[in-house]
């Protein structure tokens, strides 16, 4: 009887699920999307709407598998992890503040002899967090590939670097980087493109790139596989024509200032589960 409730009450609410530590400014920013799908997936079913704000991606895939969940969006990455436990599929790239792709950059002072990742043995490296995919994860593949190792250490403790490694350390957040590099508290700092000009307020006089990561797009769009094929279709097409008119482009602006949805290129949706594998079976994703 509660199985049947449940299917029920899982089939008239349509709802977005976002990861967030701020639950409150989260639902207003997708509230308005969320209204938009439901009234748009009527015939379907779907009466009222809701955000549902996880707290991590586990916790996502379980609302997937659950069938609580219709739509997730987030860093390509994590969706295609949240794909990986909850048999979702990815089927949109979201273009957020006008851009469909970003990538990571690896930065020191302009004045610095470091030219290249190798010039970095022996030396230290700032990155976001452990979660971060442009200020961690997509700089250690960059360091991976050039076969150059790499030892966690901390900031401030010379003795624990080593020479014979690129020693690393979490700065917690990309101003915190930015602010470690300018200081010389290391000597090299990872984060994405977008956030490095913001940062820097676009004047890299001080700043200069050593190594860029291969495009990744912003955001990627994953449905629920509970979802029949003419209910996604339908999303798809909902998303895919907002920006069409000037009421949907009010709703996508509202939405973290999202610019349009579009199809997720094939070769792009490849080397997404490409490099989700590889994270998967290496020490990154430990």
């Amino acid at each position: 009887m509660l199985s049947l409730s449940f299917a029920a009450k899982a089939k008239e609410e349509f709802v977005i699920a976002s990861i967030s530590e701020k639950p409150s400014e989260e639902v207003k920013k997708f509230k308005k999307l969320a209204e938009h799908l439901q009234e748009s997936l009527e015939e379907f079913g779907y009466t009222r709407s809701r955000v549902f704000i996880a707290r991590d991606t586990e916790a996502v895939a379980k609302a997937f598998r659950d069938g609580v969940v219709d739509i997730f969006m987030d860093s390509p990455l994590v969706v295609e992890k949240v794909n990986d436990l909850a048999d979702s599929k990815t089927v949109l790239r979201r273009w957020k503040k006008g851009t469909a792709h970003y990538h990571s950059v690896i930065f020191t002072l302009r004045d610095s002899p470091i030219e290249a990742l190798p010039d970095l043995v022996g030396k230290t490296i700032a990155f976001d967090d452990p979660a971060s995919t442009t200020g961690h994860i997509m700089p250690r593949i960059l360091f991976q590939d050039e076969g150059l190792p790499l030892k966690e250490a901390r900031p401030g403790e010379n003795d624990d670097f080593g020479s014979d490694a690129v020693n690393f350390f979490f700065s917690g957040h990309d101003e915190n980087t930015l602010t470690w590099v300018l200081h010389q508290r290391a000597d090299a700092g990872a984060m994405s493109n977008i956030k490095l000009e913001r940062l820097s307020n676009a004047d890299m006089t001080k700043l200069k790139i050593i190594s860029r990561s291969r495009l990744l797009p912003r955001h990627a769009v994953t449905v629920s596989p509970h979802l029949s094929d003419d209910a996604t279709a339908k999303i798809i097409n909902v998303l895919t024509t907002l920006d069409l008119t000037k009421e949907g482009r009010k709703i996508l602006k509202k939405a973290e200032k999202t610019t349009k949805f579009d199809i997720m290129p094939p070769s792009e949706t490849t080397y997404i589960r490409e490099l989700y594998v590889r994270l998967k079976d290496s020490s990154l994703n430990k």
